[in-house]
């Protein structure tokens, strides 16, 4: 189940711009530098899981897994949805502190 705070600052990421998701905004914000802290679904598929991990650790970002797909997408006004990029320090900072 997903922490009620957690999804709360992932939603406010989410309406002020600093959030991505879906595989490939991820991939391209990881590679950009922009992703301060990455969440997968405790659900994702292992391939997709091992891609964003491998991407996560080539650029020195935290990866957290948390919560399901569906919890993940309806924290963000979305569809199911298995990963997000959070692109604020200080929501990744709020977020990993409440997950930690």
């Amino acid at each position: 189940m997903m922490n009620p705070k957690v999804a709360t600052m992932i939603g406010f990421a989410k309406r002020s711009g600093n959030l991505a998701n879906g595989f490939t905004a991820v991939s391209i914000h990881l590679k950009k530098g922009n992703a301060k802290l990455v969440i997968v679904s405790e659900d994702i598929a292992e391939d997709s899981k091992r891609k964003i991990s491998n991407l996560c650790k080539n650029h020195g970002v935290r990866l957290l897994a948390h919560g399901s797909r569906d919890e993940i997408g309806a924290a963000i006004g979305r569809g199911p949805t298995t990963s997000i990029a959070i692109l604020d320090k200080k929501f990744a900072k709020i977020v990993e502190e409440n997950l930690l």
